[in-house]
């Protein structure tokens, strides 16, 4: 192929145009063998044919008179210039050399055919689609007539290839349109036997709201009989058998029904209503969509209303809501303080009496603060009144996962000094996934325990204070069980030859066996087990005898 027909062969937007025509596969259309025919007889040509340039050759399209040698070729090569000249820049004449081969590719086996005369033919935009080509036995000098006529019949050429184009295009899009409603109606059936054994409950509108389809569960749900009995009954008559109300159980407004505002163009993603059966009384609760399908014009073709049955969900939410609110009135009473916060801290929930442990006034004016300026107000203690450190707040041990019980914790006042003291429980409430949603903490207020504890303790200590300066010797012991010794004062310790109270106490009444002998006022020795809570007369050592 000469090299300044290369680009020109293989233009993609010629080569697109060429595709377009859907000429190179299949059987020739017999318009085109017409054509070429008559063509031929008009030019009085011994052969003629028509061409298609491809990028890989000329596609034979319709021939007449041509030998064997050449109707038997799939493509004619891009070599064979006078084709690619008359394609590209014709019309053109020309005589061929017969080089009596066709295996020589730059050689046309001209044969008996040596007088050529070719002329394009173009689409509307002046592309080369292919080209109609003739040939004359013998010598033969084409005249300006011819080059008329060829240019005519590559116009009807070129007509015909449009208008078979559109034939075509026609028939695909009827062949494409019948597919299409074969495979809509087979998929409207399947629809139809699904939306049947569905559990939802579907009702399709007209434009003019009135029911034109629906399935066996609205029947249910409307408490019709069937599908058939619902459409049957209307829109008007099915409503009078219910008392439509809203969350708030008031009536339920004609307006915002969905399927009404749906009527209007308005897709409504979900509205719970509730359907109370004026019939038995029986109050179900759905949520209900409502989908406007529209025509090419805007106007409402369909309106598709889908109800989701949620009575048991909205039943055990109002039960929910009845235990939360019983549940709230407990934690406001309870003398013990509660309160619920974050992981990160935050308090979400607090109680009257937590208010109180931590000197508000009240609840809300609790979680109107900062935890951390909360902490702030005090100095936080352990039972031991030893500072505690904030890693060791329950509400942060609970921050792992696990329970955190019975920590005593002291809240004294920086700015006056006041103590409050709490016994702690903190627990997490985890999620779904086992993370730590919230931390629950009670406190119990053990200030009058720990006050009364600490007056015990004083009296306590006073008294041992007393006892030490008491010259008799004093122990005092348990009656039953082990007869533990629970008390000596160190003028018991003297007497019965022990470095200190402590070690009289560490030895316990046992430890007396051995080293006394108890005896009563006559002087009669006592065994062990009647010396406590008798009286006795002096007690008897291996050295001395004490009176």
């Amino acid at each position: 192929m000469h090299s300044r027909y290369s680009k020109r062969v293989a233009d993609p937007a010629r080569l697109e145009a060429v595709a377009a025509l859907s000429l190179t596969e299949g059987p020739v259309p017999e318009e085109l063998f017409r054509i070429v025919r008559v063509a031929a007889k008009s030019l009085k040509a011994s052969a003629a044919a028509f061409l298609v340039v491809e990028a890989k050759g000329f596609a034979l399209r319709g021939s007449v008179g041509l030998p064997p040698a050449l109707t038997g070729l799939s493509h004619w090569p891009l070599e064979w210039d006078f084709l690619l000249e008359a394609a590209f820049e014709g019309p053109k004449a020309r005589a061929l050399a017969n080089s009596g081969s066709i295996s020589e590719a730059d050689d046309f086996p001209a044969g008996s055919l040596p007088s050529f005369l070719g002329a394009p033919v173009l689409d509307a935009q002046g592309r080369c689609l292919g080209v109609l080509a003739l040939w004359n036995q013998g010598s033969r000098e084409w005249s300006p007539d011819d080059f008329d006529l060829i240019a005519e019949f590559t116009s009807v050429l070129r007509d015909s290839l449009k208008a078979m184009r559109e034939v075509r295009d026609r028939d695909e899009t009827f062949r494409q349109r019948a597919l299409a409603e074969e495979a809509l109606a087979a998929s409207r059936a399947e629809i139809d036997t699904i939306l049947k054994t569905l559990d939802t409950p579907i009702i399709a509108y007209d434009g003019s709201g009135i029911p034109v389809y629906a399935n066996d569960a609205a029947a249910v749900m409307l408490e019709c009989s069937d599908a058939l009995e619902l459409l049957k009954r209307g829109r008007a008559e099915i409503a009078s058998r219910f008392e439509v109300v809203d969350v708030s159980l008031r009536p339920f407004l004609l307006e915002r029904f969905p399927s009404l505002r749906a009527l209007k163009g308005e897709s409504v993603p979900g509205e719970l209503m509730g359907y109370r059966s004026k019939a038995t009384g029986v109050l179900k609760w759905v949520v209900t969509k409502a989908t406007p399908i529209l025509e090419p014009d805007g106007k409402i073709r369909l309106v598709i209303s889908v109800f989701q049955d949620v009575t048991e969900l909205k039943t055990a939410e109002l039960e929910l809501a009845r235990s939360r609110d019983e549940f709230a009135v407990m934690l406001r009473t309870m003398e013990s303080g509660c309160t619920a916060q974050e992981p990160g801290g935050k308090l979400v929930y607090a109680n009257e009496a937590a208010a109180r442990v931590h000197g508000f006034p009240d609840a809300e004016s609790l979680l109107g603060i900062d935890p951390r300026v909360i902490i702030q107000r005090f100095d936080v203690l352990d039972e031991y009144r030893r500072p505690f450190t904030l890693e060791a707040f329950p509400s942060r041990m609970a921050l792992k996962g696990k329970p955190v019980a019975g920590v005593v914790m002291c809240y004294r006042v920086k700015e006056t000094g006041e103590e409050r003291w709490s016994l702690v429980n903190a627990t997490p409430l985890l999620d779904d996934q086992g993370s730590v949603r919230l931390i629950l903490n009670i406190f119990n207020d053990i200030t009058s325990l720990k006050q009364a504890e600490a007056e015990i303790q004083k009296s306590h200590s006073q008294l041992e204070i007393i006892l030490a300066g008491v010259d008799d010797a004093i122990y005092v012991s348990e009656v039953q069980g082990d007869r533990r010794l629970i008390y000596a004062n160190q003028a018991a310790a003297r007497l019965l030859e022990f470095p200190s109270a402590h070690a009289l106490l560490a030895a316990g009444y046992a430890g007396l066996e051995g080293l006394a002998v108890l005896m009563d006022e006559a002087g009669n020795v006592l065994p062990p087990e009647q010396g406590p809570g008798r009286a006795v007369k002096g007690v008897a050592f291996p050295r001395t005898v004490l009176r």
